[in-house]
């Protein structure tokens, strides 16, 4: 008959596994995304800088508020496309700030100032 510490023991095996899982599976491209700047972000779109179009908003009806951090995830890997443009428009009418070709492959943080985009 298993004992409690056995049974506790298996669980934490099944949680470690299920996590190194997740990670393995992590796209590359995903990113913490933090407010810099003095103003609230109405929309943040973020498209393939291989298109000619930016895509659909990817806050939704969110609006971070300067200092704020958002998890952007993407669905599903596009094996090869790192590069990417951001744009962020701002709820209090501050002109657009748009970055292009950032290599999402090799930030896990991308944090927008009044004055620049710094990645990490």
């Amino acid at each position: 008959m298993p004992t409690v510490r056995s049974i506790v023991a298996v669980a934490a095996a099944v949680v470690l596994l299920a996590l190194n899982a997740l990670t393995a599976f992590a796209d590359p491209r995903d990113f913490t995304f933090t407010n810099g700047t003095s103003s609230p972000i109405k929309n943040l779109f973020i498209a393939s800088s291989a298109t000619r179009s930016w895509e659909e908003d990817v806050l939704g009806r969110d609006i971070p508020l300067p200092g704020e951090q958002w998890n952007i995830t993407f669905g599903k890997y596009d094996a090869g496309n790192c590069m990417y443009d951001i744009k962020a428009t701002y709820a209090d009418g501050s002109p657009d700030d748009i970055v292009i070709g950032v290599n999402l492959c090799n930030y896990t943080n991308i944090i927008f100032t009044n004055t620049q985009v710094l990645g990490s």
